[in-house]
Parts: structure tokens; C-alpha cells; sequence
């Protein structure tokens, strides 16, 4: 990876294909919310009733942060990566704090991974003890944070539908959890009240309160992940409305299951599962257990996977606006973040190696709340350019979050403030190391030329998320009929049975659904691709066909009429042109020579001499550039003596240099060859052209011509190669000039000489070349001269 922080300009221009509907990015954006269960256990076991005291200012602010994103979004639809990456923007004159937020924000979601594989590992092997079997701990972790990595290297789509498969029972059950429990306190007769009867809550220092709310921010602030998939959504306003929804529904579950847990958790239980089941019992019953179990296994699973979604964007992004490596910003067409998946799973793999789940909520709760602290005071600063949604209300935010981030980081830990502080500093510095290694698969051509092999158009419809739920419905449905079979045939506890039947059900399901990404999803998306294709190809051909029919039929007969009124122009205007003329020069010649003429009147009519020769290679010019327009340049060779003809050449250029002052030099090799089948007119009409130009622009010094030849090297090969070169010691041509030089009527250099020519010399010249086979090149240096050279392949004439 390789860090520039340099940066010309942001990448604006958006990058990835828009395949996800609006079911798939809504799955996307409830995926915050069930990590509530995680921490409302050790939230309400240590501060009891002031837990609502934290988790109503910390969701509230979750909401207005969810607003804030939303009103970023819209302004820019095509960044992915949502939150940090429209952070590292708002930062872009500053790109070591850009690249320290957006990835103090990835951290978080990366620790998410192996923390959600702990847990439910833990979760299997508790419910396996019954059965005296117990998975191997490590290779469980790693499995379970393995799966979700393997399917979205099938595609984005393929996760998106995976994720669809658990946000329905983990956020209904976590509304139900909510709604239920609220209703029971509120109607059931056995409710101990919905409002405690003892108003004493205690005290609470401000200490404690910093603590707990940094660690509830953790998830109530995670409802924004919507605003990721902005850039890959097929209805990125949608999809930014889905933050509106994720919002209010958090808002729900932190407030309301949360008061829920005040009324009527028990007095201590370190078990987290034992912990919310019994919260539940009294308005879930005996099922308590079962819908638990699969709330946190489904959470875990739906956690998973959209950091595995998430964390490749904002890598993604990073790249693309040149914070981080070009190879983090390869994305195949069908979305798959091969680089930053990758790298996403080296990360998360140091996460599984450490292996403790508060330590690494710690850790990663720092760099995640320093992001969001530096959104605010951005939005202030920047409140005038950027419009931002309640930029006063965002200062007060920040100044807050200051507050809480040194006191509340502190308090759970220095050590663990100190990593969390450094880790992204760490990032950066990976970066620039993996910079300088020449490992191939560390380069982005190493990757596009794996991605070469996709199709470059993937638009599989909604029928992909039909398929993949009609897969994970027969391998589960088998699986709980066997199930059901073994159950009856066996004598076990019904609670322990039905929890087990549950966790893999859902760890199943996640099997099918990688199974059918790796097998059987491919070729049916190959062919509903082929088909798109075909259908939208030959509608393109069809208007394109249209078009360039009416065009082509409407050029034709404008360049007909055109080229009509062009030949009869130029047939009239020859004549009536050239007859004049000829008669003025010729006596104007007339008079140059007589003896009665001297003086003032032999001046003027050298003067009328040099105009009429001007205007007469004026329209010489015209015609020429006119027939090649046209196409209608013919040349006509003939016999021609090489020697002669550069002899002519020669001795017309050498007066004009001498009458200037300057040096006129010829060069030639000794196999020049003699005689040669060439049109000697163009060929002088060329080297005149060229040698001109270098007289006209050279001051003082030396304009030379070289001619060199190089005979056939059999009998058989007739062709001579000749190359000819015009250097002079002038004024120069500047680069941005000398672009231009070939082009009609362009004049180029000082403005005092360029109205002695038409600007179509060089045109000519170059055109002629071409029809001779050859190719003419410029180069120059302003003040030190310019070099003008063709080459041509000649037959030789045989006599």
C-alpha cells in the first residue's frame, strides 16, 4: 500500500457498478442495532437504574448523527464507504488527520469480526455440553470468521442476500424483545410496574457516566452503515432515507429494551444469554430461551458480515481518493474488494489471535470515537461551504465528545486508550512499509489482471435473492426434519435441544448460502448476464444504427453539396486568379530588367514583384490544402536526378540565408543514389517549405540541410530509403506550440514574422510526406533552434 499525501485532486468520478436494489441495502442498514445485546448486560450489572441515564443522551445523539450522515450522502452519492470516507473529505487539506479518522473508524468494525466469532463459538459450545461434545475453540473462531469472508468473495450481492437471511430475526425479535417487554410492564398483572416504585438511583459520578456512555456509543452510533452502500445502490436516495428508519428503530431498541432490562433484570449473572433470557421469561415464557438464542446467534452472524461489507469501502474509498494504495482500490465488476478483503481479514485475524472481547471493544472504541468527534468539529468549521444539518448543535456535540473520549478512554484503561489511539498511526505506517515490498499481489495490475476474466457488465436481477433464499430453505428445512426425527428418537432436555436447533440452523444457513455462491450462483448469474447483455446491446445497436443512418445520409449530402461549391470555386478561381497575376509578375519582370527605370521606381516595382509572388504562392497554398481536404493530392512521379534537384533547392535557400546574413550548410552521405522514380515538384515544394521556415525564424547563426540515402542491399529490392533533416540555430518552438505546428493556418513563434506566411506550409508539407509514405517530426527548444525531418521510400529508376 502506498500513502500519498500529496494530493492533486479527490476522485469524483464513481467507480462502482449500481447492482443492489433497495431490500439489499436496507438489510445493510439495520445491522447496528443488535450489538445492543452485547452490552446492555454489562452496562445495567455495573451502574444499575443510571444505565438509562447513558443510553438516552448516547441514542439521541446516535439519531442526530444519523442526520448528519444523511445530509452528507447526499451530496456526494458517489463515495462509498459512508461516514469515514465523508470525513477523510471534509479533512482533505489535511490528509494525515483524513486517513487517521476513516480508519480509526474501520478499527472498530474490524474488531467487530473476530468478536462476534468469539461469542458465538462460545454460544455452540455452551449449548453442546448437554451433549458432552465441544467444537475445538480455535477452529471454531476461525470458521465462523471465515464464512462470511468466503462468500463475499463470490460478490456483493451475494453478501447482501446473505445478510437478508438474518436481519429479519435478529431486528424483529430485537422490536418484539422491546414492544413486549413495554407492554407486559404496562398491562400484564404480574408486571412489577413500568416505573419503579423507588426513585433512588442512586449516585453516579461523572467518571462512571463517561465511561458507560463511550462504551454505548459503540452501537448507538453504528446506525449510519447504510450510507456505505450509497455508491452501489441502484436507489442511492433510498438508501439514504433507510438512515432514517435505522435511526428511529435503534432508538427504539436502546430506549425501550433497555428500559425493559432496568425493570426486570435479575440481580447478577455474568452469562450474557443467561442474562437477557431471563429478562424475557416473564413475557416470552418457555420460549425465552430458544428466541434468544437465536437473536444473539443471528446478530452475530448479521455483525459479521456487514463489517465484512463495510470495512472493503472505506478502503476502497480511501484508495480512490489516494489515501491509501492504489491495489485497496481494485474492485472486479461484479463488486468484489478482493485487495481490501483481504486486507480486512489480515486485520481481523490480529483480533482473533488476541482473543479478548473487552479489550477489544476498548481498543476499538477509541479510533471509532475519534472519528466522529472530528465529524463534528469539521461540520462546524466547514459550516458555510458545506451547509452541514445543525452546524452549532454539531460544536456542542464535539466539545462534549472531547470530554468523554479523554475521560471515559481513560477510565477504561491507559493501556487500552494508548493502543486504541495508535492503532490507526499503526495502519498508516503498514501502508507506507507494504509501499516499498515488490510482492506482486501487493500491486492493483496484479489483481486487475485476475478481474480481467469477469464480465465487465454485472447486473444479475432480483431473482439471485429468490435463488439463495430457495437454497437456505431446503438445507435448513432438511435439516430440521432430521432433526426433529433424531430428537424424538432421543431422550434429551427440550430447552437444550431447541437452543442447539436454532445456532445451526442459522450457521447452516450461512453454509448454504457460501455453498450456492461457490457452485451454483455463478453459472446462473453468467447466464442472466448474457441475457441483459444481449437485450441491452441490441437495443444500444439498434439506436446507434438510427443515428449514424440519419447522420451518415445528412453528411453525405452536405459534403456532396460541399464538395460541389469547393470544385467549382476553385475551377473558377484558378483561372481568374492566376491569369492576372501572371501578367503583373511578368512585367514586373519586364521593367527589373529595363534600363529606363531606376531609382525610387525600381524599389516599387520590386515591391509589386514580391507582393504579387506573395499573393501568388497564397493561392498556390489554398489550392494545395483544398485538394488535400479533398483527398484529391495526387503525386506523379518521374525520372529525377536526386543530386539535381537538391542542387536547385540548395542554391534558391543559400541567396535567401545570405541575404539575411546567415550560414547555410548541406550535408549528404556518399550513396545518395542517382536516379529515382519521385514527383521532384513536391519533393522541392517540401524541402523549400522547410528550409524557408528556418531562414524566416533564425536571426543569426546556421540553418542546414542533410540528405542521407541508403542503397538497396540486393538486386532484387529496387527502393531507396532517404532522410532529410533542416536544423537552424533560431528563436524556437515552445512545447505547447509545437503540438500545433502541422495544423492549417496555426502560426506559431514571434508575432512580427508569423504574417509573412498563411500557416499552411507545414500542413502542406506534412500531407505530402504522408502520400509519399513518410512521416515528417518537430523538435525544438526555445532559443536554441528547431529540427524538422522526413523520411521517404524512393524506387530507383532503371534503365
Amino acid at each position: 500500500m502506498q500513502t500519498n499525501t500529496s494530493r492533486q485532486s479527490l476522485t469524483t468520478k464513481p467507480h462502482l457498478n449500481r447492482s443492489l436494489n433497495f431490500l439489499e441495502t436496507a438489510g445493510f442498514s439495520l445491522a447496528g442495532p443488535p450489538g445492543w445485546t452485547g452490552l446492555v448486560p454489562a452496562m445495567q450489572s455495573a451502574i444499575n437504574f443510571q444505565s438509562f441515564l447513558v443510553w438516552l443522551p448516547a441514542t439521541l445523539i446516535g439519531i442526530f448523527i444519523n442526520y448528519q450522515v444523511k445530509h452528507l450522502g447526499i451530496k456526494q452519492p458517489d463515495v462509498a464507504g459512508g461516514t469515514p470516507n465523508y470525513v477523510a473529505r471534509l479533512y482533505e487539506k489535511y490528509p494525515v488527520i483524513a486517513k487517521y479518522a476513516a480508519i480509526g473508524y474501520l478499527l472498530n468494525w474490524v474488531t467487530g469480526i473476530p468478536i462476534n466469532a468469539i461469542i458465538l463459538t462460545e454460544m455452540v459450545n455452551a449449548n453442546l455440553q448437554p451433549f458432552g461434545v465441544e467444537f475445538p475453540t480455535l477452529l471454531a473462531r476461525f470458521f465462523f470468521m471465515l464464512l462470511p469472508f468466503i462468500v463475499a468473495m463470490t460478490g456483493t450481492r451475494a453478501l447482501a442476500t446473505l445478510l437478508n437471511c438474518f436481519i429479519v430475526p435478529a431486528i424483529g425479535l430485537l422490536i418484539a424483545f422491546s414492544l413486549q417487554g413495554i407492554g407486559w410492564l404496562l398491562l400484564s398483572p404480574d408486571s412489577p410496574g413500568f416505573f419503579p416504585q423507588d426513585w433512588h438511583w442512586g449516585a453516579m459520578n461523572w467518571v462512571d457516566w463517561c465511561k458507560w456512555f463511550f462504551f454505548a456509543t459503540f452501537v448507538t452510533y453504528s446506525s449510519e452503515t447504510a450510507a456505505s452502500f450509497v455508491a452501489d445502490s441502484r436507489y442511492p436516495s433510498s438508501t439514504l432515507k433507510l438512515l432514517d428508519i435505522a435511526a428511529w428503530t435503534g432508538a427504539l431498541i436502546f430506549c425501550g429494551g433497555s428500559w425493559v432490562v432496568l425493570r426486570l433484570a435479575p440481580d447478577q449473572m455474568d452469562d450474557v444469554f443467561l442474562y437477557l433470557v431471563a429478562v424475557a421469561k416473564p413475557f416470552w415464557g418457555e420460549s425465552a430461551s430458544l428466541l434468544m438464542t437465536i437473536l444473539i446467534a443471528s446478530s452475530c452472524l448479521l455483525t459479521m458480515a456487514t463489517a465484512i461489507c463495510n470495512c472493503p469501502r472505506i478502503l476502497y474509498q480511501l484508495s480512490r481518493d489516494r489515501y491509501l494504495a492504489d491495489v485497496c482500490g481494485v474492485v472486479s465488476n461484479r463488486g468484489i474488494f478482493g485487495p481490501a478483503l483481504v486486507a480486512t481479514f489480515g486485520l481481523a485475524m490480529v483480533g482473533l489471535a488476541w482473543a479478548n472481547v473487552p479489550q477489544l471493544v476498548a481498543v476499538g472504541n477509541v479510533g471509532w470515537f475519534v472519528s466522529f468527534t472530528l465529524m463534528q468539529l469539521a461540520l462546524w468549521r466547514r459550516r458555510n461551504a458545506t451547509n452541514p444539518f445543525l452546524p452549532h448543535v454539531a460544536l456542542g456535540v464535539f466539545l462534549a465528545q472531547v470530554v468523554i473520549l479523554v475521560v471515559g478512554g481513560i477510565a477504561w484503561g491507559w493501556k487500552n486508550f494508548l493502543i486504541g489511539l495508535c492503532g490507526p498511526f499503526l495502519i498508516i505506517l503498514l501502508d507506507a512499509i507494504v509501499a516499498q515490498m515488490p510482492w506482486a499481489p501487493l500491486r492493483a495490475t496484479w489483481w486487475e489482471g485476475i478481474y480481467q476474466r469477469e464480465d465487465r457488465f454485472y447486473r444479475a436481477n432480483n431473482q439471485l435473492m429468490i435463488q439463495v433464499l430457495t437454497l437456505v430453505t431446503l438445507v435448513c428445512g432438511a435439516l430440521f426434519t432430521g432433526w426433529r426425527f433424531r430428537s424424538a428418537l432421543s431422550i434429551s432436555a427440550a430447552t437444550e435441544d431447541n437452543n442447539l436447533l436454532a445456532i445451526v440452523l442459522l450457521i447452516i444457513a450461512f453454509v448454504g448460502v457460501a455453498i450456492a455462491c461457490w457452485t451454483t450462483l455463478p453459472n446462473l448469474i453468467l447466464l442472466e448476464e448474457a441475457h441483459q447483455r444481449a437485450e441491452k446491446l441490441n437495443q444500444e445497436l439498434e439506436e446507434r444504427v438510427a443515428i449514424r443512418t440519419a447522420e451518415l445520409q445528412k453528411a453525405i449530402v452536405l459534403a456532396n453539396q460541399a464538395n460541389q461549391a469547393k470544385s467549382n470555386f476553385l475551377a473558377n478561381m484558378s483561372h481568374e486568379l492566376r491569369t492576372p497575376l501572371n501578367g503583373i509578375l511578368g512585367y514586373a519582370q519586364i521593367l527589373q530588367i529595363s534600363s529606363a527605370i531606376t531609382g525610387k521606381d525600381k524599389r516599387r516595382i520590386e515591391v509589386i514583384e514580391h507582393c504579387g509572388s506573395h499573393l501568388l504562392e497564397l493561392i498556390n497554398d489554398v489550392l494545395d490544402i483544398a485538394k488535400i481536404e479533398a483527398d484529391h493530392l495526387d503525386l506523379r512521379p518521374e525520372p529525377t536526378e536526386l543530386n539535381a534537384l537538391l542542387q536547385e533547392v540548395i542554391d534558391i535557400c543559400r541567396l535567401r540565408a545570405e541575404q539575411k546574413g546567415l550560414n547555410f550548410h548541406y550535408q549528404s552521405s556518399q550513396q545518395l543514389p542517382s536516379l529515382l522514380l519521385i514527383d521532384q515538384k513536391r519533393l522541392r515544394q517540401v524541402l523549400i517549405n522547410l528550409i524557408s521556415n528556418a531562414i524566416k525564424f533564425t536571426h543569426s547563426g546556421t540553418v542546414c540541410l542533410a540528405v542521407h540515402g541508403h542503397l538497396p542491399s540486393t538486386d532484387s529490392d529496387s527502393c531507396c530509403h532517404l532522410k532529410f533533416r533542416v536544423e537552424d540555430t533560431g528563436v524556437g518552438i515552445s512545447e505547447a506550440d509545437l503540438q500545433k505546428v502541422f495544423v492549417p493556418f496555426q502560426q506559431v513563434g514571434d508575432t512580427k514574422m508569423v504574417s509573412e506566411g498563411t500557416g499552411l506550409g507545414l500542413s502542406i508539407s506534412q500531407a505530402i510526406v504522408v502520400a509519399m509514405g513518410g512521416r515528417i517530426q518537430a523538435s525544438s527548444q526555445v532559443g536554441k533552434g528547431s529540427v524538422f525531418e522526413f523520411s521517404i521510400d524512393c524506387p530507383r529508376h532503371q534503365i
